[in-house]
């Protein structure tokens, strides 16, 4: 159910690692370059120290801190939770890490302390692989209902207040028309999404400079959704978020309202660890067994196959005696034929009978003559 090789991958890809001297909008102009979630913060002995993500961006702009004259151990998150290279190959423990903490990354060091890797959501879904829980369970049982949302005028920097509040990584962007409508118990507000915005979209604006406070959610908002019913499979949810290279989807209803958001930190809470290690044993339990009829099949082929080799050699044998039998009446055939040549009856004394003159009643008389 694991996949130990997806962290031999991620070792493989290049980690962006900055001085906690490095001033902060340097290290988002980096992060942005480099389409990155995050960066390493590291000390002069090339030591972990902290860690910068999108959120503590968000969180830096919604409190309206002067980014520009600050360093990045000034907003980093210094409590950086880390997991052992040997723990790392074991997708339980490491989703165990995720959901214990609470943490969105996950640092991968050696035993000297050193980051290897650095490992997300998506590769945690990636290393779990397409077990029974994803394929049972459905988008609507995870997905969250309550689902921030801002209207299309909001500016950017609101925006940001509005995800640090709430501690969301996105925002879905409604129509104004479905914000305009009246509410009541019998008819209630359904609203209608028209896009997304998220932590990245923050920090590509800020990376290039853009005024935050005079830009609105609607002209940098990610358009047209990938939306998804809620019926649907979290496993295929899991495969659209691949196949479209995005951390969520909006769940839509009948009428395209919005009705929940699934992202790939909700299809991780989905997981209880103990469940897969159950699912984990009883798998082995049946890989074993298969192993086990498997085994005596071979033992019962091998039996069959050393009767019939044996069943051969009988014949075998059987064929030459049958063959040393057709030779020796062979000869017997040919003797009798011998001795039938000459049919006339003999005297008792061996010889041809009177008035026969063959070869033998001259040898007769031959001898009678001496």
């Amino acid at each position: 159910m694991t996949d130990a090789g997806k962290l031999s991958e991620e070792a493989a890809k290049p980690l962006l690692k900055l001085a906690s001297t490095t001033p902060v909008l340097e290290v988002i102009r980096q992060i942005s370059q480099a389409h990155s979630s995050f960066a390493l913060v590291m000390d002069e002995a090339g030591k972990l120290v902290g860690i910068f993500t999108e959120r503590d961006l968000v969180r830096s702009v919604a409190m309206d801190e002067a980014l520009e004259q600050m360093q990045i151990n000034q907003v980093m998150s210094p409590a950086v939770i880390t997991i052992n290279a040997a723990q790392a190959g074991d997708a339980i423990a490491v989703l165990d890490y995720f959901q214990r903490y609470e943490i969105r990354h996950l640092p991968v060091v050696d035993g000297n302390g050193q980051v290897q890797s650095v490992l997300t959501a998506k590769e945690v879904r990636s290393m779990l692989g397409p077990n029974d829980m994803l394929r049972l369970r459905q988008v609507e049982e995870v997905m969250s209902r309550q689902v921030i949302h801002v209207p299309p005028s909001l500016k950017l920097d609101r925006v940001a207040q509005v995800m640090s509040v709430h501690r969301v990584s996105c925002v879905v962007v409604v129509s104004a028309e479905s914000l305009e409508q009246e509410v009541s118990t019998q008819s209630p507000r359904a609203l209608m999404p028209i896009g997304i915005l998220t932590e990245r979209d923050i920090v590509q604006m800020f990376a290039l400079e853009v005024d935050l406070g005079a830009t609105s959610a609607e002209a940098v908002m990610s358009a047209p959704l990938m939306p998804i019913e809620r019926h649907t499979s979290l496993w295929e949810a899991h495969l659209q978020m691949q196949q479209y290279r995005v951390r969520r989807l909006v769940v839509l209803g009948r009428q395209g309202e919005l009705v929940g958001l699934v992202t790939q930190t909700s299809i991780l809470r989905s997981l209880d660890p103990l469940e897969l290690v159950r699912q984990i044993d009883a798998m082995q339990g049946a890989i074993d067994r298969s192993t086990q009829q498997l085994q005596a099949e071979v033992t019962a082929r091998q039996q069959q196959a050393a009767e019939l080799q044996l069943l051969h050699k009988k014949l075998q044998i059987a064929n030459q005696e049958l063959s040393a039998l057709a030779y020796a009446d062979g000869l017997t055939q040919v003797a009798n034929r011998r001795s039938s040549i000459d049919p006339s009856p003999r005297n008792g004394s061996g010889c041809d009978g009177e008035g026969q003159y063959g070869f033998g009643a001259l040898r007769c008389r031959s001898f009678q003559g001496l």
